[in-house]
């Protein structure tokens, strides 16, 4: 290229991801929200996808949820928000990436899954084996869903 110009990379337009937010109440009023982790870094994350033909973005959340984490529940058919974060292709480009998010009460779990990991508290399980579930002490509970 002629004066030094640099070519114009084009933005990746984002792609969309639909997610659950699982939760579900204790015998004791506590609020608990599921997370699982991820398969390449191991973060702590909500179940989520890409979309899933034939099923609207409130159907394939809870699909995901199923799929990921075992669980099952009732949507709640309004999005809750949604975030944006960049996935890294194999590449080693980056895709921007729009995820909806809907809330899922959750009404039955597997007896035991791969990648669910609960603990007491806000922090991270000392064992992963010995975890299995992530207790989330919230001001209050979800948006719509109580």
């Amino acid at each position: 290229m002629s004066g030094g110009k640099k070519p114009k990379v084009r933005a990746r337009a984002p792609r969309k991801q639909y997610a659950a937010l699982p939760w579900r109440t204790t015998e004791d009023g506590q609020v608990e929200i599921l997370l699982i982790t991820s398969r390449e870094t191991g973060r702590w994350i909500i179940p989520k996808g890409w979309p899933i033909k034939g099923l609207s973005p409130e159907a394939s959340a809870p699909r995901e949820a199923f799929e990921e984490a075992g669980v099952t529940g009732t949507p709640i058919e309004a999005e809750l928000g949604h975030y944006g974060y960049d996935k890294r292709l194999q590449d080693g480009r980056s895709q921007p990436v729009r995820v909806s998010v809907f809330e899922l009460k959750v009404s039955g779990e597997a007896a035991s899954w791969h990648r669910v990991k609960y603990s007491p508290g806000l922090s991270a399980p000392q064992s992963a084996a010995q975890a299995r579930r992530i207790q989330c002490k919230i001001a209050g509970p979800p948006a719509r869903g109580i």
